[in-house]
């Protein structure tokens, strides 16, 4: 373990000298301050304009749930692009030779970061969320979303050739999220189109708290995850 946490400190000194990569860890912040103080003003604003009692207020807990996502999404992807350099430089092929292996590499990449992003997850939800949530809802809200980071991590690493691909490709896995919302704006059956995405069945637990919903989460994810752990190890052998 402690050779995982050398790794992960390897990579922290990268992100460190990379201002691109450290203002996407500093972004759930900044999304913090804007929808903490932003909001409010702007729901002020609509509410006098059409003389409304209230017209985003129902819909803070939209707003939290972005918070929550936030972390997961963009810690893993920062791992995710860091990951997809060594690889360009043939140093992941080398990590199966020593005592972290490979599986270590990928924990030092995007599970630690993952790991990270549900406490960051927590913690800015605390700090600027507008909806009075259940501390429950907000674990498992930032749990799932950390894991689904780690899927956003991996289509970056599995399918992408260079930097440049992996910034596009970490753009629209940023769509994996969407699955969330798909139940807010769908009542009908057509919602579990969105069913492949593992974030559709958080949603659908945050609306309706049914356990079944986070059985059908697991299931999802770990689909996704094997198929692109195949890809991972296909790559890395090249």
């Amino acid at each position: 373990m402690r050779k995982i946490w050398m790794m992960f400190a390897q990579m922290i000194k990268q992100i460190g000298r990379d201002y691109m990569l450290l203002m996407l860890c500093i972004a759930p912040v900044l999304a913090g301050l804007v929808f903490r103080f932003g909001v409010p003003v702007l729901e002020h604003f609509l509410c006098d304009y059409f003389s409304a009692n209230e017209i985003l207020a129902p819909y803070y807990y939209i707003f939290d749930w972005l918070l929550a996502v936030l972390p997961g999404l963009l810690f893993a992807f920062v791992g995710g692009l860091v990951a997809l350099g060594e690889i360009d430089d043939k140093i992941a092929g080398y990590m199966e030779v020593t005592p972290a292996g490979n599986t270590g590499y990928l924990i030092s990449r995007i599970g630690i970061p993952s790991l990270f992003s549900m406490v960051a997850g927590v913690a800015v939800i605390a700090v600027f969320g507008l909806s009075s949530m259940k501390w429950t809802d907000i674990l498992v809200l930032c749990a799932g979303s950390s894991l689904t980071g780690t899927i956003t991590a991996l289509l970056v690493i599995a399918i992408s050739t260079n930097k440049v691909e992996g910034m596009a490709i970490g753009k629209l896995a940023g769509f994996l999220s969407i699955g969330m919302f798909v139940p807010v704006v769908f009542a009908s059956p057509i919602q579990y189109v969105a069913g492949v995405l593992p974030t559709f069945w958080m949603g659908k637990y945050m609306l309706e708290g049914h356990a079944g919903n986070l059985l059908a989460f697991a299931a999802v994810y770990l689909i996704w995850l094997v198929f692109l752990m195949k890809k991972y190890r296909k790559k890395i052998c090249l």
